[in-house]
């Protein structure tokens, strides 16, 4: 295929990608499976003699039902091409070998075996990139870590759940999933240099280090007020700097709020009635009432929410445009009119009989549609390694456009993104290209700023700091670093002409903001394009361009209550309590957006012509509840929350520690590992029979342990609990708070100097690359900081004109 020729003839932008993945579990396994969706052609490697784990994981049920086996790995391989690999036989490796040669990407789980050490395999390909997906390195790469370890030590379980009582891990092993997705990103990023220089790297995606990275950015707030970052419930942690920001319960379920700015509270109020206590001096400031007030607004609003219905609510509440949404059940979501109608679910995933349904199509490309690339598997029984199995066509390799030449640079050097996005999901796409060499301009109106900046003044030492309010936000700063900034009013004709004449000489446009507030400003897609047609342009919304939720607002924790996602985390007894401190929703559609903008990014290579991606936040939250969306498919039912449960381990959770707030996440992995655990705690003096328990024993016995688990650990000091667990070959992390990860992740953080607040540490993306690594160029701009450069150095203009430009309310 010629580069310029039909867009259309490609299915799916990664058509011809050829991608071995040889890991096993869910992280590479969703790495793989998006790559598969967006077009690439997937080989699945599994080792003998029993296969990837996930084939015999047990859907949970009741003692009357009969256990489902496989039913995740069905819903994440069944568009793969699957065979068995045995790694001690010479033939096997020969065949290896030969895929090896001619594969784009091998994704691989550590611990990494012998016959894929990446030396080895880039040996046999230079041009090879080799994504690596782990739990937590910083403990070891071996079997013995667990996602439960990995939220531990990033800081992300430590706020999930209710004060006083244990923290929750986070559900579902849903870091893994998001691992998956950074992963399959980060590799497209390492092949699009390969394909430039011919050279190839190993990248390097840990679940412990990425949840630490995205909780660096939602605890950005606590940073900023020098508060806590902890559990507050179902309110983030410190209210979330403004009120509300938490869950409420309805007649009929629950409900999540988020009163952002005052306009939001002002709509809440109205929806209201406009209570007399409103007009109480105490209650005029959100953030004031964040601060002091929280628990006596509770008073208020609690009842009030006690007496609707979650349909009432939204329906007002999309009036007013109010951030506000139901906590979903996943049964809510399947039936979702706004999924439906956009297609979300894309093909079923076949297991035996049933077509089980995920949403796979989280973003859509207007001119290479995902899907068809990959032949399905019709029969998920192992195919035997034989010399029928040959890769696809590729075509690139016959591309007269292909180049090679000596690796120099960073990845997207020469790379121009306009960043006309706010608050984090849109902003970090560009930024973590920004880490990777591009030029991001920041677009910024000077009337109407990115809520990021809009925070209260960051305190140091109990002493708010001086300077100008909007050039203190430590969230602006972390999600904004390494850009340029340009003041610009895209609605004024002399700013709409700028933003034209910058799209003319740019590659990527990213936005999140309300659908069609550019086209109304005539500076969408559609005529940006005509003047750059190799243009790419990512519209991140909340729910689509499309659909009856079209123009929903909605800020991250909004999204994932949508998604089906808060419904999900809670305890026994308490089964909705919401993870909203993670503030999940914006790096994960993040990270969804990034992998839509490198995969148009291929096909443009490809084609010789840009496109749009429409991208649903929303989506792409419940894109990653693939296990608990199965579950409610197969039982009939809401998954119950997992707590400290699993389907895999048992024990498998946090157990108290001496001290205030003190606790250590374990697991046994295998029998063998809970029979030393149980040694360690004294089990096998007291309850002999649990001590020779086998799996599906020790999870009916599961609070019995765990009561006998506790009593060990909660007179001793965490530390020492974790050294004598760790010496008795038992998995064993300390849960962390953000302060305390922040010294075990302290090489994740760059530390940069910003003009006004003086030394930061700014996390940059966490994917690490063997050859080009991600650095961050500079700090977060001031507003307009660059306006004379960018004028002057990419639209050319200089003299009269320059000035004339600089003082026009166009820039100001």
């Amino acid at each position: 295929m010629q580069a310029g020729d039909n867009v259309t003839a490609l299915c799916g932008p990664l058509s011809g990608l050829r991608v071995l993945e040889c890991s096993e579990g869910i992280a590479g396994g969703y790495a793989g499976r998006l790559l598969a969706d967006l077009g690439a052609f997937v080989i699945k490697v599994e080792t003998e003699p029993s296969g990837d784990p996930l084939r015999w994981r047990v859907v949970p049920g009741t003692a009357d039902e009969p256990p489902v086996r496989g039913a995740l790995f069905a819903a994440l391989n069944g568009d793969k091409r699957l065979f068995r690999l045995d790694p001690e036989r010479a033939h096997d490796l020969e065949l290896l070998d030969r895929l090896v040669v001619d594969a784009d990407i091998v994704l691989v789980g550590a611990p990494v075996q012998p016959a894929l050490d990446p030396d080895r395999l880039r040996a046999r390909n230079p041009g090879l990139v080799v994504g690596i997906s782990s739990p937590c390195r910083s403990l070891g790469d071996d079997a013995r870590w667990l996602h439960v370890h990995a939220a531990a030590l990033s800081s992300a379980s430590a706020v999930v759940g209710d004060p006083g009582r244990a923290p929750l891990p986070p559900p579902f092993d849903i870091g893994e999933y998001e691992t998956g997705v950074n992963l399959a990103a980060a590799v497209l990023a390492a092949h699009h240099r390969a394909v430039a220089c011919g050279a190839g790297q190993v990248v390097r995606v840990d679940t412990a280090e990425l949840l630490f990275t995205f909780m660096w950015g939602a605890g950005a707030i606590s940073q900023q007020s020098a508060e806590p970052f902890t559990r507050e419930g179902r309110r983030f942690p410190g209210s979330g700097g403004v009120y509300p920001f938490g869950i409420f319960r309805c007649k009929d379920g629950h409900i999540a709020v988020i009163a952002r700015s005052e306009q939001n509270w002002e709509a809440l109020l109205t929806i209201m009635g406009n209570p007399g206590w409103s007009r109480e001096k105490q209650y005029a400031d959100p953030v004031e009432i964040a601060r002091q007030h929280a628990d006596a607004a509770d008073e208020h609003l609690v009842p009030w929410f006690a007496e609707r219905t979650r349909a009432e609510v939204f329906a007002l509440a999309r009036v007013h445009k109010l951030p506000i949404a139901p906590l979903n059940s996943m049964a809510d979501v399947l039936e979702l009119e706004q999924f439906v109608a956009r297609g979300a679910f894309g093909r079923p995933s076949a297991f035996g009989e049933l077509g089980v349904r995920t949403v796979r199509q989280p973003y859509h490309f207007a001119d290479t549609p995902m899907g068809g690339a990959t032949p399905q598997v019709e029969d998920l029984a192992w195919q035997g390694p034989d010399g029928a199995l040959r890769w696809p066509p590729d075509p690139r390799r016959a591309s007269p456009d292909k180049t090679t030449g000596v690796p120099s640079g960073a990845i997207f050097e020469g790379l121009r993104v306009l960043d006309l996005g706010w608050i984090w999901s849109g902003p970090m796409v560009s930024a973590v290209l920004a880490d990777l060499g591009a030029d991001v301009i920041k677009i910024e109106h000077r009337g109407r700023l990115d809520n990021a900046r809009l925070r209260k003044r960051p305190l140091v030492d109990g002493v708010p700091l001086a300077g100008p309010p909007h050039e203190l936000s430590m969230v602006f700063h972390q999600h904004n670093r390494g850009k340029r900034s340009l003041t610009l009013d895209f609605k004024h004709p002399r700013g709409a002409q700028l933003l034209k004449e910058l799209a003319a000489r740019s590659d990527i446009v990213v936005e999140n903001l309300t659908p069609g507030v550019f086209d109304r400003a005539g500076v969408g897609y559609r005529e940006l394009s005509r003047v750059n047609p190799r243009l790419i342009w990512l519209a991140a919304s909340s729910a689509g361009q499309d659909g009856p939720l079209v123009g929903m607002r909605a800020y991250a924790p909004i999204m994932t209550a949508m998604a089906g996602l808060e419904a999900l985390v809670g305890y026994d007894d308490d089964p909705v309590v919401g993870m909203l401190g993670c503030g999940l929703g914006d790096p994960n559609a993040g990270s969804h957006g990034l992998l839509a903008v490198l995969a148009a990014l291929r096909a443009r290579e490809l084609t010789g012509r840009g496109q749009y991606i429409d991208m649903s936040q929303i989506e792409a939250a419940a894109a990653v509840l693939v296990e608990p969306m199965v579950n409610a498919q197969l039982r009939g039912r809401q998954p119950a929350p997992w707590g400290f449960s699993h389907p895999d381990f048992a024990p498998h959770g946090h157990f108290r520690c001496l001290g205030h707030d003190q606790w250590v996440a374990v697991a046994a992995i295998d029998d063998a590992m809970w029979r030393r655990l149980a040694d360690v705690v004294g089990i096998s003096s007291t309850k002999a029979v649990l001590r020779h328990a086998g799996l599906e024993v020790r999870q009916r016995c599961r609070e019995e342990i765990h009561r006998a688990i506790e009593d060990w650990t909660t007179p001793r000091d965490r530390d020492d609990v974790v050294g004598t667990l760790r010496r008795a070959d038992v998995s064993a992390a300390p849960v962390l708070s953000l302060a305390e990860a922040m010294s075990t992740f302290d090489a994740c953080l760059a530390h940069v100097r910003h003009p006004v607040t003086g030394e930061e540490r700014i996390a940059p993306i966490a994917w690490d690359f063997s050859e080009t690594p991600a650095i961050i160029q500079r700090p977060a701009p001031l507003v307009g900081e660059h306006n004379e450069s960018i004028l002057r150095g990419v639209l050319r203009y200089d003299g009269r004109s320059l000035e004339e430009l600089l003082d026009s309310p166009a820039t100001t």
